[in-house]
């Protein structure tokens, strides 16, 4: 078969994705919600995702820094009013 570019793109994507959530769930998981938050924060930056503004807005909560974290989960719910899980 022939290379394809644009599948090779697609499928690094994929793969960068899951490694960030892996990592994420591995900061987590060993309370550094501080890490976590921020590998949220740095993509909000860049392409953000609803799961983006709410994965950073609970770790910032948990690291009891609220007005952050209320304007973040604000933002979710501001981009998807309908989805119960926001």
């Amino acid at each position: 078969p022939w290379p394809d570019p644009i599948l090779d793109v697609t499928l690094g994507l994929r793969a960068g994705r899951r490694q960030r959530e892996r990592q994420i769930r591995e900061l987590e998981e060993a309370g550094n919600y501080r890490e976590a938050a921020e590998i949220y924060l740095r993509q909000i930056e860049r392409d953000p995702t609803l799961e983006d503004y709410v994965g950073a807005g609970v770790n910032l909560a948990r690291l009891q820094e609220f007005p952050r974290a209320i304007s973040l989960l604000q933002e979710a719910e501001s981009r998807a009013p309908a989805d119960a899980n926001v």
